[in-house]
C-alpha cells in the first residue's frame, strides 16, 4: 500500500508492504499524479521486501527526478533494504533523507503557509494547514 502526503513541493509516499515484480507500475503511477512536486520522498519504514524490479523502479525513479529537475530521496530504510543496496552497490546511489533533514523539507514545505498531516510536530511547533491531503493509492502484491 502506498499512502501519500503533499506539503506544497514535497510530496512524501510512505510505502508498506512488498516492492516487487508486477507492483512497480503502482509506483510510477502515484509520483506521475504529483507533477508540480519538487521534491519526492519515499518512505520504506513499512516496506517488507524488495526484489531487483523494486530496486529497478527506485532506480528508475531516481534518474526520472533527475532528468525532471526534481529531487528524489528515500528515507527510513529498514536495515534489510539498506543492507540490499549495499551488498548491489547501490546504496551511494541515492540519497537518503535523514530525520532532520525530513524536518527541515517539511519546515520548508511549510513556509508561508502552515501545513497539517495529523498530530505532526516539528521542532516545538504543530504544523497545521488545509492544503495537506492523503491518498491511498494501492495495495502493493
Amino acid at each position: 500500500m502506498t499512502t501519500t502526503q503533499s506539503l506544497g513541493e514535497v510530496t512524501v509516499f510512505h510505502c508498506s508492504g512488498r516492492i516487487v515484480f508486477g507492483s512497480e507500475d503502482v509506483l510510477l503511477r502515484a509520483v506521475s499524479n504529483y507533477p508540480c512536486s519538487r521534491i519526492v520522498l519515499f518512505d520504506l519504514a513499512a516496506v517488507t521486501a524488495i526484489d531487483a524490479a523494486g530496486i529497478g523502479t527506485l532506480v528508475w525513479l531516481s534518474k526520472w527526478a533527475k532528468h525532471t529537475g526534481r529531487k528524489f530521496r528515500l528515507m527510513n530504510l529498514p536495515a534489510r533494504i539498506e543492507g540490499l543496496l549495499e551488498l548491489v552497490h547501490l546504496r551511494t546511489a541515492f540519497e537518503i533523507c535523514s530525520v532532520s533533514e525530513m524536518l527541515q523539507l517539511l519546515c520548508s514545505a511549510s513556509e508561508g503557509s502552515e501545513v497539517r498531516v495529523g498530530p505532526l510536530a516539528v521542532a516545538g511547533q504543530v504544523l497545521n494547514a488545509s492544503n495537506a491531503s492523503v491518498f491511498t493509492i494501492a495495495e502493493l502484491s
